[in-house]
């Protein structure tokens, strides 16, 4: 991109790299880019408002020129594989802005914001959960079974349900409600899969998945919350079913929706729920 100005792109980016050219500020607003290619300022100024630069790649910034990351929370990290700044590769470590107080962040003049650039060369071939968890701010914090955002997720499930591991916050991306399918009142359950799943088999205790980037997904329906054994029907893309508001993060995740047998009208009461496992 080249040009003078300021100019806001807050469409997601999902292929190829980035070269930042012209005097002008580009700002990179949206939260679901999703390119793993390279990022490179060569002129001008790149400001970031959230921490998507893809972890396996490398962020290189010229003389002259700055990145602003200008994350909502203070602090927050975006993991590179490489940085460049000026022409020289930085060691592995934390960068922010000059003069920054935070504790084991290196100040450095080419940055402004309030967020931290981390250099780590041990991403290279890391597993998909492991590139995801590196938006993380606390690296102790990073493992399948911790809850970083303390809301009862652990990050397993974050991951696989394309949650935020840094917000509480509902993710409005798991959806259970009624849809008339084929003429009938049908409880349906909606949620985010990893990209390439397959299809579920059913077994005694619902659907499940094949292994997908070390996750096993299983699907459940019950009359009293204690047995778990409804037979279930995958119904995803049938008509007449609404998808959760709530955009995906990337094309890495896709919705699928999954109904309980039979007509509502057959239960007094009936529930739907999804884990995931390792």
């Amino acid at each position: 991109m080249n040009g003078f100005g300021s100019f806001n792109l807050g469409v997601n980016l999902t292929n190829g790299a980035l070269v930042k050219q012209g005097e002008g500020t580009l700002i990179l607003s949206s939260d679901s880019n999703a390119y793993q290619g390279n990022t490179t300022v060569a002129e001008g100024a790149l400001r970031l408002t959230h921490p998507t630069l893809y972890s396996g790649a490398t962020l290189e910034v010229g003389e002259d020129a700055f990145l602003d990351l200008g994350f909502a929370t203070a602090g927050t990290v975006n993991v590179v594989k490489t940085f460049i700044v000026g022409g020289l590769s930085k060691s592995a470590g934390r960068y922010g802005p000059d003069g920054t107080t935070e504790p084991g962040v290196i100040g450095l003049p080419e940055i402004t914001g309030s967020g931290i650039i981390e250099v780590d060369p041990e991403w290279t071939g890391a597993t998909p959960f492991e590139l995801w968890a590196g938006q993380i701010s606390d690296p102790g914090k990073r493992g399948s079974t911790d809850d970083a955002d303390s809301d009862g997720l652990d990050n397993l499930a974050e991951f696989a349900f394309d949650g935020n591991p840094s917000s509480g916050t509902a993710s409005g991306k798991v959806q259970v409600k009624p849809f008339t399918l084929g003429g009938e009142n049908a409880l349906v359950i909606t949620i985010p899969i990893r990209t390439g799943a397959g299809t579920f088999t059913a077994d005694a205790n619902g659907l499940v998945s094949a292994e997908i980037d070390d996750v096993i997904y299983r699907v459940q329906g019950s009359i009293n919350l204690s047995a778990w054994t409804l037979p279930l029907t995958e119904v995803t893309g049938a008509p007449g079913i609404t998808l959760p508001a709530a955009g995906l993060s990337s094309a890495a995740w896709e919705y699928r929706s999954f109904r309980i047998n039979g007509p509502t009208s057959a239960h007094t009461k009936a529930f739907l729920r999804a884990s995931a496992s390792e």
